[in-house]
């Protein structure tokens, strides 16, 4: 797992940044042309996110890998948001969490870590019982 962690910390790098770009790209421009965002802007923004976490998910071998893939993931996340506030990118000014830097004190660690190891945990059992099932069969 040692080894596969600098890539799974830049293929999760890598997604957010990718993610930021369509929504700066393909959201961005829209908003003022839509009462509400649809759905289907927020999943194409999503995307790199999600298949990202199905990689990271189907490289794993254990349950400690996953734990420290989700701790891994958290902390790039957490590090990846605090920075874009920092250095005040678009959809980081002006907000309360601008405001407080209520970011600093590990806020998005502690939501990015639960929803990571669900997220990754869901994706990893189903890729077990798939394997157990063709073994099986």
């Amino acid at each position: 797992m040692m080894r596969q962690l600098p890539g799974t910390l830049a293929l999760m790098l890598l997604a957010l940044l990718l993610a930021d770009v369509l929504y700066a790209i393909s959201v961005v421009p829209r908003l003022n042309t839509v009462q509400t965002t649809p759905m289907l802007w927020w999943v194409v923004v999503a995307l790199p996110v999600v298949v990202a976490l199905i990689v990271i998910a189907g490289r794993l071998r254990s349950w400690t890998e996953l734990l420290v893939s989700a701790l891994a993931g958290a902390m790039v996340v957490q590090v990846y948001v605090v920075a874009r506030v920092l250095l005040g990118l678009p959809g980081t000014r002006n907000t309360s969490v601008h405001a407080d830097l209520a970011l600093l004190n590990g806020r998005v660690f502690a939501v990015s870590l639960p929803c990571l190891l669900i997220i990754l945990a869901t994706i990893f059992a189903i890729g077990r019982l798939a394997r157990h099932d063709a073994s099986a069969g």
